[in-house]
């Protein structure tokens, strides 16, 4: 009876204990979310101000295609090319993370947007049988020529592009004056297009014109001096080493009308005074970086790594490649990996010196566009038989075929169809890695994809003006 009157006196007890521990973890869970709220609070606090304190430009500095040539005078005018220059340095002057979205959300060349046209007036040319190259004016109906250029005003040396018109055309009937002769000089961008471009020389310029290795005359040049005559370095496509003179007296000597340089850059301070028609192709970094990968290690070119992480860190020359290419800047992969505001400022000055040389070129091709540059080469170089636009070729295809279906270029969809996708090669990781270092040769790239549009569809006007 006594074990009976405690077991029914202890349970309320027991009870009353249950209650305030439960009361105990109540309130002990309740501190733990509101600590985790604060501190949630705090951290969507933190990236806002950061967010909110990075330097992205406004609308005013910034403007998209639409709104080019809207500023008001007192802030930034990109009515023309001064204006398109500021803003080209100013977004250079971005952390690359920050420029990388700006190119992608803003699109202030208009070239993002125009791409995607591009992609779908040919897919849907495609799904009713017709074909992008039989539509010589697709570009001109979906970009019309914009007061706000960026190739205005025009600084090309129109007099040499003349001279090298005249020469082709007499060819055949007059025997060529080497004396006051023109020739092409191309900077080959590895894997941008430039095995295309010497194939399409080759088949309008007289045989005896063109260097028989691709392009590339110092491949056989010799320097006398010294130690006599003799090559300085088993290198084709390096012009840089050689002086004004030497490029010149070769190049008449040899009566050759193209030079390839492909690994030196150009040095625009004594460069432009070859009596030269300039010309380049560009491709979208990441894309051409791709590419070299898989032509040089994946398809076995004496490249010993496989693996892209590890050939991209041990090639970091090829960090913003293009700027320091026309920039004739060195040690850029250094620049790129550097977040240092002086640094980064001299990134960015750079790649204002790049945009100067490029607008100075007769010719700056895209790749990705090349099979709706026939006019345009014709009209530049004089060139008649442009069906090479829009053939793929690749150098030393013998040795290694690629069964992809893509050895005709109908248009933009064709090389993309025939390219590795960096989205679907690389890790998310890795892409961004290499997105961040090729940051300011995207925006050089979307520069020089604006010239060629401009000049695509405006080049007819430009020659009646003229």
């Amino acid at each position: 009876m006594i074990m009976h009157v405690t077991r029914r006196r202890g349970r309320p007890l027991l009870r009353q204990q249950q209650r305030s521990q439960s009361k105990s973890k109540a309130f002990f869970i309740t501190v733990i979310v509101a600590v985790c709220s604060s501190l949630i609070a705090f951290y969507y606090f933190a990236l806002t101000v950061v967010l909110f304190s990075y330097p992205v430009p406004n609308d005013s500095s910034l403007p998209s295609l639409k709104m080019a040539g809207k500023i008001d005078e007192g802030e930034q005018n990109v009515s023309d090319y001064a204006g398109w220059r500021q803003l080209v340095v100013n977004l250079a002057r971005l952390p690359p993370a920050s420029l990388l979205q700006t190119l992608q959300t803003e699109d202030p060349f208009g070239v993002r947007e125009m791409e995607q046209k591009i992609l779908q007036a040919e897919e849907n040319l495609d799904a009713s049988g017709g074909n992008a190259l039989n539509n010589p004016r697709l570009l001109e109906g979906l970009f019309s020529c914009p007061t706000d250029r960026i190739t205005l005003p025009d600084q090309r040396n129109h007099t040499l592009a003349a001279q090298l018109r005249r020469q082709l055309a007499d060819a055949q009937t007059i025997p060529t004056d080497n004396s006051s002769m023109a020739f092409i000089f191309f900077q080959h961008l590895r894997k941008a297009g430039g095995t295309n471009f010497c194939t399409l020389a080759q088949a309008n310029l007289p045989t005896a014109h063109v260097p028989s290795y691709y392009c590339m005359p110092d491949y056989y040049w010799k320097r006398k001096d010294s130690k006599g005559s003799h090559r300085p370095q088993a290198c084709a496509g390096c012009l840089q080493q050689w002086s004004n003179e030497e490029i010149l007296s070769n190049m008449r000597g040899r009566s050759h009308w193209i030079a390839g340089n492909e690994w030196d850059r150009f040095d625009a301070t004594r460069h432009f005074e070859l009596p030269a028609v300039f010309v380049t192709s560009f491709r979208r970094p990441l894309h051409r970086a791709l590419s070299q990968f898989r032509f040089e290690c994946v398809e076995d070119r004496g490249c010993k790594y496989t693996n892209i992480t590890a050939w991209w860190e041990h090639r970091r020359d090829l960090y913003n490649v293009y700027t320091a290419t026309f920039s004739d800047t060195p040690r850029m992969g250094r620049l790129a990996l550097s977040q240092s505001s002086k640094d980064m400022e001299q990134g960015a000055q750079a790649l204002g010196n790049a945009l100067d040389t490029l607008l100075r070129y007769h010719l700056v091709l895209n790749m990705e566009w090349l099979a709706y540059a026939g006019k345009l080469v014709q009209s530049v170089l004089g060139f008649r038989d442009t069906s090479v636009l829009t053939r793929r070729v690749r150098p030393l295809i013998s040795q290694r075929a690629r069964q992809d279906g893509q050895d005709h270029n109908s248009g933009a969809r064709g090389i993309a169809k025939a390219s590795w996708l960096p989205e679907d090669y690389l890790s998310p990781q890795q892409y961004l890695v290499m997105s961040e270092n090729l940051a300011l040769d995207e925006l050089l790239t979307d520069a020089a994809q604006r010239i060629f549009l401009e000049r695509v569809v405006c080049h007819m006007d430009d020659h009646e003006r003229r």
